[in-house]
C-alpha cells in the first residue's frame, strides 16, 4: 500500500499511455474511510507546462460535473515526489463493469446487446451528455463542455443498474500529448465525428456522433469501421462512411436504423443538434418499439451475468493502453477490500436534556438533528464542524464551544492545524474568555498526540453533546490521514504564539471565482487556505492564462510577496467558497516572538518554497529531480553585505552561486577607467551559476546596492548532491558549456 498525499492506493489496477490507475482509500480531512479511483498522470507529461496548464484548467470544470449519469470528481491537484509534482484526478468508484466489458462477453460478440438493454445505456448517456453541454459558469455563462472521447470504455455501468461517463475534464490535455510525443495516437478515431478526425473546430454535435457510434456498436457487436486501422479505415472515418446497423443484425427495424444513422450524418447539421434530442428520441423509440426498461431491468440483467464480467472494470480511466509491462502482482478483488466500519442500522440515542446539568443545557433543533444523520451516512470532522457552526449561529454556545473542541483536538493529532485553527477560531467567536483561549492552547500540544493522550483531553466536561459526540465517534472511529510535511511556521509556534496567531490574523471568506491575490499586485501578506480550493494562474505578455497549481485546505502561497515585498507573479482564484487566514509579517514576529528558532524557522521555509521556485525554473537547476533539489537547497547558507560592498569581482575566480534574498545588486564592468552599468539584481534572482560549476573568472562585477541578503551554494555542495546522479551531472554540464559559449559570444559582441 502506497501513501499518497491524502489517499492510500491499495492497488495499481490499470495504466495508460497518459496515467496510472489505482484503487484508492481516502485518508483525508474530507471524511472517513472511503473507496475511490486515483488517475495519476504520468511523471513525464507533468514537466509540460502547458499539458499541466490544460489538465487543471479542464479539471476545474470537471470536478462541478454533478449528475447521477456522470463519474464524479472529487478532488484533482498535486502530491510532491523525488520526481516533481505528481498530477492527479480523484474519481468516484463504480462498483460493476464498463460498456465495453460487457459487449465483450462470448454471448454478445458479432451480435450485440438485445435492442432495449443498447438504448436504454445510451439514452442515458444522452442524459448526463445534455448535463455536461449545458453547463454554465457562476454568471451564467456556458462552459461549452464537450467529452470529445466518448467510447465504450469510457460508460461504467454500475451493479445496482446506473449508466455513468466516465473521463470528462481531460480530453484537451490528453490532446497535448500528442503534439508532444511524436509517434503516439490519442483518442479512440473509430468513435471520432469526421470534423474531429481532420483536426476542424467541434462541438457538443461531434459527442453525439460517438454516442451514435457506441450505440452502433452494440446493436451490431461490431466496431464502426471493422477493428483495424487501416488506410481504408482511415478514408471511411474523414467522410463518415457508415454502413446501417441492420446490415450486421437483422433484429434492428427500419426507425432504429433511422434513429442511429441520423446521428453517424457526416455533416453536423444533419445530425440531432443536441444529446437531449437524441436521448427524446430514443426514449420514443424504447415505448413504441420496444418493452419498457429501467435501471431495475439493467440491474437485473448485470447480476445474470455478474459472474462473468470482471469484478472491477478501471479501463474507462487509462486512457489509450501503453506498452506491455512486466507481470503486476494479482489484483485486489473489491470483496476482498475491506468496508468503513460503520454499523448502518444503529439507532442514535439523542441524549434528554433534562438530564444534563444547567450549563449544558441543550435544544436539538431539527438542523442539528439532520446534520447528525448527514454524519451517520458520509462520518466527516468537517461535519462536526458544520454541527458546532450550527449550535454557534442557534446561540447554543456551551455545544459549540464543545465541538469545536473535539473537532480541532482531532484535526491537530493528525498534524492537521490549519483546520485546528479554524476550528479555533470558531471556538473564539462563540465566546472569547480565558477557558476558550486556554483550549486553544492545547492544540498545538495535541500535533500527532498518542491516543492515551487524546483520551484525557478531548472532552472537558460532561454533557448531553459530549455525550452525542462520544457515541457519534464510536459509532465511525476516526481514521482521518496524518499530514506528511506539517509546516514548521505553525507546529513551532509555542501555545501562547499559536493562539495569538488565530486571535488576530484576518479570516477572509472569498466567494467562488473571486481573486484573492491578483497578479502585479505589492502585499506583504501570506495567504493560508483553512478551507476550500483555489487555483493559481498567471497571464502570459499576449494575454493568455496559464494555470500553474491547486490549492487546498493548509496550503500557503503568496511567499514571495511576503518575503521580499515583490510583485504578485500569479493570480489565486477561490474555485469555490474559500476561507483564507491572512498573516501580515507584524502579527507572525508578534506570535513567533517566545520561539528560539523563528528566524531559522522562516529561513527554511524561505528556501522551501522561494528557493527551491527559483531553482525549478532555472536552466541549470531546473533539470534536477526534486529530490536532488530539496537536498541541494539545504546546503544553501545565509550570507549578508553591506550597501556598497562587493559581492563579486570581475576577473577573479570562485566556487559560489548565490539567490538573492533581500536587497538589489549592481552589475557593472570596468575597462580602462569606464564602468559600465549592466543591469541591477532583486530579490529572488539566482546568479553566478555558470562560472562558480565551470571554474571560470567573472565577466562581471556585482556590488550592494543596497544592504543585501543572500543565500550561497558552493560548487563543492553543488557536486556532492549531483555527484550521485551521474546522467544528470552530465545534462547540466552540458548546459553550463552551452551558457558559457552564449556569455562568450555576447562579450565577443560588445
Amino acid at each position: 500500500m502506497e501513501v499518497f498525499g491524502r489517499y492510500r492506493l491499495l492497488d495499481r489496477v490499470a495504466v495508460g499511455g497518459m496515467a496510472e490507475v489505482f484503487l484508492a482509500r481516502t485518508s483525508s480531512i474530507d471524511g472517513f474511510d472511503k473507496d475511490l479511483v486515483i488517475k495519476r498522470i504520468r511523471p513525464e507529461l507533468t514537466r509540460d507546462e502547458t499539458f499541466v496548464s490544460m489538465f487543471i484548467d479542464e479539471a476545474r470544470v470537471s470536478i462541478a460535473l454533478a449528475h447521477p449519469n456522470v463519474v464524479q470528481v472529487f478532488d484533482f491537484g498535486s502530491v510532491p515526489t523525488d520526481d516533481g509534482n505528481s498530477y492527479y484526478l480523484a474519481m468516484e468508484f463504480v462498483r460493476g463493469c464498463d460498456l465495453g466489458a460487457l459487449l465483450g462477453l462470448d454471448e454478445f460478440d458479432a451480435r450485440g446487446l438485445p435492442p432495449e438493454v443498447a438504448l436504454y445505456c445510451v439514452g442515458q448517456m444522452c442524459r448526463g451528455l445534455d448535463y455536461a453541454h449545458n453547463l454554465r459558469g457562476r454568471h451564467g455563462e456556458p462552459l461549452q463542455v464537450i467529452h470529445r472521447d466518448i467510447s465504450p470504455r469510457n460508460v461504467l455501468l454500475s451493479f445496482d443498474g446506473g449508466v455513468k461517463i466516465a473521463d470528462f475534464g481531460i480530453a484537451k490535455a490528453k490532446n497535448r500529448i500528442s503534439q508532444t510525443q511524436p509517434g503516439m495516437v490519442l483518442g479512440k478515431l473509430v468513435y471520432m465525428a469526421p470534423e474531429h478526425a481532420t483536426g476542424l473546430a467541434i462541438d457538443a454535435r461531434a459527442d453525439v456522433f460517438s454516442t451514435g457510434a457506441v450505440l452502433w456498436e452494440l446493436l451490431t457487436g461490431h466496431q464502426l469501421y471493422g477493428g483495424q486501422l487501416t488506410p481504408e479505415a482511415m478514408n471511411r472515418i474523414r467522410v463518415a462512411d457508415v454502413e446501417r446497423p441492420s446490415v450486421y443484425a437483422k433484429r434492428i427495424g427500419r426507425k432504429l436504423d433511422a434513429l442511429v444513422m441520423k446521428a453517424l450524418a457526416r455533416e453536423a447539421a444533419d445530425r440531432f443538434q443536441s444529446a437531449r434530442e437524441m436521448g427524446v428520441a430514443i426514449s420514443e423509440l424504447l415505448a413504441k418499439e420496444y418493452r419498457s426498461f429501467s435501471d431495475y431491468d439493467l440491474q437485473s440483467f448485470l447480476d445474470e451475468r455478474r459472474q462473468l464480467l470482471p469484478s472491477h472494470s478501471f479501463e474507462a480511466f487509462a486512457d489509450e493502453p501503453a506498452p506491455p509491462q512486466p507481470a503486476e502482482p494479482e489484483v485486489v478483488l473489491l470483496d476482498q477490500v475491506k468496508q468503513p466500519f460503520v454499523k448502518s442500522g444503529t439507532s442514535m440515542a439523542y441524549p434528554d436534556p433534562a438530564h444534563a446539568q444547567a450549563s449544558h443545557a441543550f435544544s436539538w433543533s431539527p438542523e442539528f438533528v439532520e446534520a447528525v444523520e448527514q454524519f451517520r451516512e458520509r462520518p466527516s470532522i468537517w461535519a462536526l464542524v458544520h454541527m458546532a457552526d450550527l449550535c454557534r449561529h442557534e446561540g447554543q454556545t456551551d455545544a459549540a464551544l464543545a465541538i469545536y473542541r473535539i473537532a480541532a483536538l482531532t484535526f491537530a493529532q493528525h498534524g492537521l492545524l490549519t483546520q485546528a485553527m479554524l476550528c479555533c477560531r470558531g471556538a473564539l467567536e462563540s465566546r472569547r474568555d480565558e477557558a476558550t483561549r486556554a483550549m486553544v492552547t492545547l492544540v498545538p500540544r495535541c500535533a500527532f498526540a498518542s491516543a492515551d493522550t487524546m483520551r484525557s483531553v478531548l472532552f472537558a466536561s460532561s454533557g448531553p453533546v459530549e455525550s452525542l459526540m462520544t457515541e457519534l465517534l464510536e459509532l465511525a472511529p476516526v481514521r482521518i490521514g496524518r499530514a506528511e510535511s506539517p509546516t514548521k511556521l505553525l507546529t513551532e509556534l509555542s501555545a501562547n504564539g499559536f493562539a495569538t496567531l488565530v486571535e488576530r490574523c484576518e479570516l477572509r471568506h472569498v466567494g467562488e471565482g473571486e481573486l484573492i491575490v491578483r497578479q502585479g499586485d505589492i502585499g506583504r501578506e501570506l495567504f493560508l487556505i483553512a478551507n476550500g480550493r483555489a487555483l493559481v494562474h498567471a497571464t502570459r505578455a499576449n494575454g493568455e492564462r496559464v494555470y500553474i497549481a491547486s490549492l487546498t485546505s493548509g496550503d500557503f502561497f503568496g511567499e514571495n510577496g511576503f518575503f521580499t515585498g515583490s510583485p504578485r507573479t500569479a493570480s489565486i482564484e477561490a474555485l469555490y467558497p474559500t476561507q483564507v487566514f491572512v498573516i501580515t509579517q507584524e502579527l507572525y514576529a508578534k506570535a513567533a516572538a517566545d520561539n528560539a528558532r523563528a528566524d531559522a524557522t522562516l529561513l527554511a521555509f524561505y528556501k522551501e518554497r522561494v528557493v527551491d521556485a527559483v531553482l525549478a525554473t532555472s536552466q541549470v537547476f531546473g533539470l534536477l529531480p526534486h529530490g536532488s533539489r530539496r537536498a541541494m537547497i539545504e546546503r544553501f547558507r545565509l550570507r549578508t553585505f553591506i550597501a556598497g560592498s562587493m559581492v563579486l569581482r570581475e576577473g577573479e575566480t570562485s566556487d559560489d552561486i548565490y539567490v538573492i534574498k533581500n536587497g538589489e545588486a549592481e552589475v557593472f564592468t570596468a575597462h580602462n577607467g569606464t564602468r559600465t552599468n549592466l543591469s541591477t539584481l532583486g530579490p529572488g534572482t539566482l546568479f553566478g551559476e555558470v562560472a562558480a560549476l565551470r571554474g571560470i573568472p567573472r565577466t562581471a562585477s556585482i556590488v550592494a546596492k543596497s544592504d543585501l541578503t543572500a543565500l550561497v551554494l558552493s560548487k563543492r555542495d553543488f557536486l556532492a548532491v549531483v555527484d550521485e546522479r551521474p546522467a544528470v551531472r552530465k545534462q547540466v554540464m552540458d548546459v553550463i558549456a552551452s551558457r558559457v559559449r552564449e556569455n562568450l559570444d555576447k562579450l565577443m559582441a560588445r
